[in-house]
């Protein structure tokens, strides 16, 4: 699979059709199939197998045969399944199975009838001529904005406080700097997240904003962090000496 995929990189489909083991109709436009099944390669997930002919087969495959993915077009679905199989040149070599090339017309005229995804309608056709790890730009763009804007929000930690106007300047550094060393150790908080900042001097009060992002999108646990947060933050302004302003409604 690896250098069938090396060579689709390079658009090179004439060697990559070796490695598609040949149906029992002798299917001549085997690098058509080879261009085909890439393009369906890119919206399913498949193991990057090597290309060790000692591998070890799965369960309830046919003795040489080892299964590397399903390729999912709609509701339509096809496992990719590796051959072994003896070549003159190479000797014993993986190839992608006869099987699986045969269903690679039918899921590629389904993935060409389908309409154009959102992304495909806004972002340029130039793009999918350029790719990085593998990838087009457009897939990087339709995987980007299919991360849900909830999970991004999940975990951030937002917090404001407000410290009366008559907190001195020391106070204000310590509040600051354990406040910063607070969340910096906390086993809760993403590493490198946080951050600790006096945004306003408004009124009677400097305002204080905090911001991270916890280790959990569960809501649960979330909350259960936000409080252990608020209160060790209460902690510190204890100890400071500082008071936090009164809010009036």
């Amino acid at each position: 699979m690896v250098s069938f995929l090396k060579c689709t990189e390079r658009e090179d489909y004439e060697n990559a059709a070796h490695y598609l083991q040949p149906t029992q109709n002798k299917d001549s436009k085997l690098s058509q199939r080879a261009r085909e099944l890439q393009a369906l390669l890119r919206n399913s997930k498949i193991d990057l197998l090597s290309d060790d002919a000692n591998s070890v087969g799965d369960a309830g495959l046919l003795p040489g045969q080892i299964r590397a993915g399903v390729l999912e077009v709609g509701s339509m679905t096809a496992d990719v399944i590796m051959v072994r199989v003896n070549d003159p040149a190479s000797g014993r070599i993986w190839l992608i199975s006869k099987e699986t090339v045969a269903n690679i017309p039918k899921l590629y005229a389904q993935m060409e009838s389908e309409e154009p995804s959102f992304v495909d309608r806004i972002v340029p056709a130039t793009l999918n001529d350029r790719r990085l790890l593998g990838m087009s730009l457009t897939q990087w763009v339709g995987w980007l904005l299919s991360i849900p804007i909830s999970w991004l929000l999940a975990g951030l930690l937002d917090q404001k406080f407000s410290l009366r106007i008559e907190t001195k300047v020391e106070q204000l550094k310590f509040v600051l700097d354990r406040v910063q060393s607070m969340l910096d150790q906390h086993p809760a908080i993403e590493t490198g997240t946080s951050r600790v900042r006096i945004t306003n001097f408004i009124g009677a009060a400097f305002e204080v904003e905090l911001l991270a992002y916890g280790k959990t999108n569960d809501w649960t646990q979330f909350t259960a962090v936000r409080q252990d947060v608020i209160l060790k933050i209460a902690d510190i302004i204890e100890v400071s000496g500082a008071r936090l302003r009164h809010q009036h409604n």
